[in-house]
């Protein structure tokens, strides 16, 4: 196992190379790569250009397995704290000047790759031989067998000696042919099946109990939620964010701007009013399940002023407007100053059921131009804003999903009815003539 890793000064100060020492042996591979470097590739095929970069490739990973035999005999000298070093990978920070990161990572891996003595100075071969031979021959790389060892270290405890070698296996012949990222989801995936398969029945009493959702509510009326999920309710999220939260279509060259976790809280705000205008929820109090806001009379006629919410929270008199305009899962109640109720959005600004009935038949989706959004995803909509007609009608009035309904007015979109169905009118920055445009998407064939 011994490795001599410094020639005998001669007298006059240089280094002989002994033959077959480690020192010739590295002259003799620099020799190679001079040559190789001075070589002129522009006359080789594409294939001989691709084959060189796998070898060179293969080169660099077997270089590795000779990193690990060194950094291995540095460890058995106790070269690092002969000099004054802590540890080998101090060493190998001031010596190859090598990052922090880098060199307790090529230390770790010189333990579970490289040799090992026994405390009788047998030589033991490496904790993981069949990784360690896989990246001298150049099979896998650097990080690949990273991958592989850390996973391997992982196993709990009472997985059988055949079930650990088949998953080195499995990884290993994935390395072969894919790059890090495949096997490490394999090796992610692996882990986790040998915890199921293996996981005792407290395991998942422990998981049980460590469910539960946290509101951290604002005077704002926002709030941060904090949530801990068992895998049936992950998994009906996941399914519902698969569904809704994808990226809506590009409109008048305008991509969608959220970022992806905007687009999954906006799809949980989706859901959730889908729920509530299905009127799947049992009763609050003896009442359908609604959201409440409450608003001043001035402020509900002005849209300037604050609302509060059901729950307290304080929110602007033109958002309770907005919220209050085209669907039932929302009652906005306006007081005077005396408590008494001047308003209430629900006795004609909703549209009824038999409304949006109509509208699914009529319109069969969202009606922004582009939208796939079916019936079921959408609101309605006042073409005509309900404060200029004081009327609920169908034919003023049609399906937008969630998205649509907040993003695109706010962008400037505004609506009309031409022929019975609901046109959208892009603003001047996006459309200087302001043409209007409808949704074809679900027109029938």
């Amino acid at each position: 196992m011994s490795v001599e890793l410094e020639d005998r000064p001669a007298g006059d100060g240089s280094v002989p190379l002994a033959a077959g020492s480690p020192a010739a042996s590295l002259a003799a591979m620099h020799a190679q790569l001079d040559s190789l470097l001075a070589g002129d590739l522009s006359a080789a095929g594409d294939e001989a250009v691709v084959e060189t970069l796998r070898e060179a490739e293969r080169l660099r990973r077997r270089l590795a397995a000779l990193d690990h035999r060194v950094i291995a005999e540095v460890e058995r000298r106790g070269v690092a704290q002969a000099r004054g070093y802590r540890f080998p990978a101090e060493l190998l920070i001031e010596a190859l000047r090598v990052s922090r990161r880098e060199a307790f990572a090529r230390v770790a891996a010189a333990r579970s790759l490289g040799p090992r003595l026994s405390l009788l100075g047998e030589v033991l071969p490496p904790v993981h031989p069949e990784v360690a031979s896989a990246q001298a021959e150049g099979v896998v790389s650097v990080e690949q067998s990273r991958i592989i060892v850390k996973a391997l270290d992982q196993l709990p405890g009472h997985v059988t000696v055949e079930a650990g070698d088949g998953i080195r296996n499995v990884l290993l012949g994935l390395a072969g042919v894919c790059g890090p990222e495949s096997v490490g989801k394999a090796a992610r995936h692996a882990l986790i099946l040998m915890e199921q398969d293996c996981a005792p029945p407290e395991a998942d009493e422990r998981r049980e109990a460590r469910r539960g959702v946290q509101v951290f509510s604002r005077p704002d009326g926002s709030s941060r939620m904090t949530w801990e999920l068992n895998p049936e309710c992950t998994e009906a999220v996941l399914t519902m964010f698969d569904s809704l939260a994808a990226p809506k279509p590009e409109a008048g060259g305008v991509k969608d701007q959220r970022s992806g976790a905007q687009r999954r809280h906006d799809a949980l705000l989706d859901a959730l009013k889908m729920v509530l205008r299905a009127e799947l929820l049992p009763d609050a109090g003896g009442v359908s399940t609604t959201v409440l806001i409450t608003i001043d009379h001035q402020a509900w006629l002005t849209g300037v002023g604050c609302a509060q919410t059901g729950h307290g929270g304080v929110i602007t008199a033109r958002e309770a407007v907005r919220q209050a305009g085209g669907d039932a899962t929302v009652v906005t109640v306006a007081l005077d100053d005396m408590r008494a109720v001047t308003a209430l959005s629900g006795e004609h600004r909703f549209f009824t059921r038999r409304q949006r009935r109509a509208f699914a038949a009529r319109d069969l989706g969202c009606t922004f131009p582009g939208c796939p959004a079916p019936p079921g995803w959408c609101e309605a909509h006042h073409a005509t804003d309900y404060a200029i007609t004081g009327q609920t009608s169908v034919d003023d009035g049609g399906l937008v999903c969630g998205y649509d309904h907040r993003e695109r007015v706010r962008q400037g979109w505004t609506t009309r009815m031409i022929n019975g169905r609901m046109w959208w009118i892009p603003p001047p920055w996006i459309d200087p003539n302001q043409t209007p445009v409808r949704n074809t998407l679900h027109d029938r064939p």
